[in-house]
């Protein structure tokens, strides 16, 4: 069975006015899924991820790296807010 991870932190990440990634788009996705009984999806809350997960797929720099971005609501560019 395939399944549909969200979280609700989703929809309070605000990438700003017009950007293409923002809670309206998560919000219009899951209502159509919902119309459509989640289409054999199962629903579950995403986990936060461990360490060991995210230097399976990242070097350490750059786990480093978006941590202290993000511990300053900084942007990597104009289209990548944290």
């Amino acid at each position: 069975m395939p399944v549909f991870l969200s979280h609700p932190s989703s929809i309070d990440h605000d990438t700003g006015f017009g950007h293409p990634e923002r809670p309206d788009r998560i919000r219009a996705i899951e209502r159509e899924l919902e119309r459509r009984d989640w289409l054999g999806f199962e629903r579950r809350e995403a986990p936060e991820a461990t360490q060991e997960q995210l230097l399976a797929v990242h070097p350490q720099e750059h786990v480093e790296a978006v941590r202290e971005l993000s511990a300053r609501a900084g942007a990597f560019d104009l289209d990548t807010p944290t």
